[in-house]
């Protein structure tokens, strides 16, 4: 939410609980946070329903840690569903929102063009049949050699030893084709490199825990230009949407990070208050 950048202090990154069961001092905290919050500024929808209301309703009932606490509202996440219609969510996604652009007409022709065959060596021979220049088709090379880093972990059967691998194999493996996106452009993304302090189907833990919290303090991938972080990525070895591990970043960790970001971009940029728009690119699978 816009009007204030508080939130309740991320805790130790360690854990691999998702619920962190608030503290008498946590609830004091939240209600002054929502107490401070201006009702002439307060965001009424079309039917009526004030979202700042609703939004203190629920931090006032949760038993545990909710983004709620952190004025954070993800429509996608279930909880909201019992504050909320379905009409209203859909105007507070609907509200202010940035269409991605389209993908670059000669990248979107390259990959509409790729044909999938079973044989993994005949794909290979395939896709590297054709010379694409880093420097002057930079976004087709991007996507000719991401495509054959993947099918050479095929060749030795990387994926099938899942267990032995580690989340650093698979960032370093599997997902640097999110660091090397941005080889040709002016926006850098590093591993591991901030500075900062702090499903479909189930809710995240807030009245009820769901069972295995711990907001963690650094993402995986930043995304930087200049001196100013601008995304975050986070990856996991699941591939189960509704795991843990994909819960805790998608709908814990990563809205807290962005929100770090949004908050020390506009100590710098107050002017782009309305229309800053933080990303977070949330990657798992095998």
């Amino acid at each position: 939410m816009k009007s204030s950048c508080k939130y309740i202090t991320s805790h130790d990154s360690s854990s691999s609980s998702l619920s962190y069961r608030l503290t008498k001092q946590d609830k004091n905290y939240t209600e002054e946070i929502y107490e401070e919050l201006n009702s002439q500024k307060m965001w009424t929808l079309s039917t009526g329903t004030i979202v700042e209301m609703k939004m203190t309703k629920l931090a006032e009932g949760c038993v545990y840690e909710h983004p709620c606490h952190s004025l954070i509202l993800d429509t996608d996440d279930k909880t909201w569903g019992e504050y909320f219609t379905q009409e209203e969510l859909e105007e507070i996604q609907a509200h202010k929102a940035k269409p991605l652009k389209p993908l670059p007409s000669e990248l979107f022709e390259y990959l509409n063009n790729i044909t999938q065959d079973e044989d993994i060596e005949t794909m290979h021979e395939s896709i590297a049949r054709t010379y694409y220049s880093p420097k002057k088709n930079p976004s087709c090379y991007w996507a000719q050699k991401s495509l054959l880093d993947g099918l050479d972990l095929h060749m030795p059967d990387f994926f099938k030893s899942f267990i032995e691998h580690s989340k650093r194999d698979y960032l370093s493996r599997v997902w640097r084709l999110i660091l090397t996106v941005f080889d040709s452009s002016v926006i850098t993304a590093r591993d591991k490199a901030s500075s900062f302090e702090s499903n479909r189907g189930r809710q995240i833990a807030s009245v009820t825990n769901i069972g295995r919290k711990k907001s963690a303090k650094r993402p995986d991938h930043i995304f930087r230009y200049g001196s100013f972080e601008l995304g975050i990525s986070e990856a996991a070895k699941v591939s189960d949407e509704n795991g843990d591990k994909d819960i805790k970043d998608s709908r814990i960790k990563a809205p807290k990070l962005m929100k770090d970001l949004m908050q020390k971009i506009l100590e710098n940029k107050p002017g782009l208050i309305n229309t800053l728009r933080i990303p977070s690119i949330i990657m798992s699978g095998k």
